[in-house]
């Protein structure tokens, strides 16, 4: 049975996605309002938005993050575009801010289609015309877009593909663990998580900042959400799909990052029909000032 599909403004603040932790809310977060999106499943995501005071375009800003990143790793992107665009900041259901329909966990609320649906409500919820939204996703929100893009179920004025990985990837530890080990056990694997990041997915000599990001979305981590998607997603190649992307698409990459490599990105340009490839030099480049700079002046009007 489904449930209504709505878009709700929460008063308070974004609740206890912090409590235990000595980690605190980011400025944006602060500042933004919190909004609940009921999806057609009973499940809820969250939406952090802020208006633009100095609007330079028409445009309206989509961000999907990625794979349980939290928002600390977009807070200098989006203090450096909020005053000229509106800005939709969705957390797919992977992450610890989503809160499940009652009932026993399932592992299809996690399937691939549920995160396409999940999109997809998203998109028609906030009420902009698809023509006049700019739909951007890193990693896994990438993959999100690459599905519902390429099947014609959403139609932006432009998709931005940053770091996306046409194989779903996660770090070789985390994916066996949620595999073989009940996900109430998982959290006593969290010292091999982190190691496993400092010595082979991050360059922690160029990049330190980034693997810091790492380290706290895997204390933040719901791990019964991360198995049931890992499950789902751990065979999800979409090389076949990309040509069936329609709408002008930017592929972001960076040169220096390890766990979405150059080559992949270089890859997925070739493929969609009307792409181009922004190549920076770190992932942590993909999401602060320079490209802030490429953002502006590219869709500034």
């Amino acid at each position: 049975m489904s449930s209504e599909i709505f878009l709700e403004r929460v008063e308070q603040p974004r609740g206890d996605l912090y409590d235990g932790f000595a980690f605190s809310a980011t400025p944006y977060e602060k500042e933004a309002e919190l909004w609940y999106m009921h999806h057609s499943d009973g499940g809820i995501t969250e939406i952090l938005h802020t208006k633009a005071s100095e609007p330079c375009s028409k445009y309206t800003l989509l961000l999907v993050p990625g794979f349980i990143t939290i928002l600390d790793s977009w807070e200098v992107f989006l203090q450096g575009v909020k005053s000229y665009f509106d800005i939709f900041y969705w957390e797919s259901r992977e992450k610890g801010t989503f809160h499940p329909p009652q009932g026993k966990l399932r592992r299809e609320l996690f399937s691939v289609n549920r995160f396409k649906t999940d999109l997809v409500e998203v998109m028609q919820s906030i009420d902009i015309p698809e023509n006049r939204v700019i739909l951007a996703g890193s990693s896994f929100g990438g993959t999100l877009i690459i599905d519902v893009t390429s099947e014609g179920l959403v139609n932006p004025h432009s998709a931005i593909l940053i770091g996306a990985n046409i194989h779903f990837h996660i770090p070789f530890p985390g994916n066996i663990l949620s595999r073989i080990v009940p996900a109430s056990l998982i959290t006593l694997f969290k010292p091999l998580i982190r190691w496993y990041l400092r010595n082979f997915e991050v360059d922690r000599i160029t990049d330190e900042t980034q693997y810091q990001k790492y380290v706290k979305a895997v204390e933040l981590a719901n791990f019964k959400f991360i198995k049931h998607t890992v499950l789902n997603y751990h065979q999800h190649p979409q090389e076949e799909i990309l040509e069936g992307i329609q709408c002008p698409t930017i592929v972001v990459g960076a040169e220096l990052d390890k766990m979405h490599t150059i080559d992949e990105s270089q890859f997925t340009t070739g493929q969609i029909p009307n792409a181009e490839l922004a190549a920076f030099k770190t992932n942590r480049e993909t999401h602060s000032e320079p490209f802030v700079k490429y953002f502006m002046q590219r869709f500034c009007s």
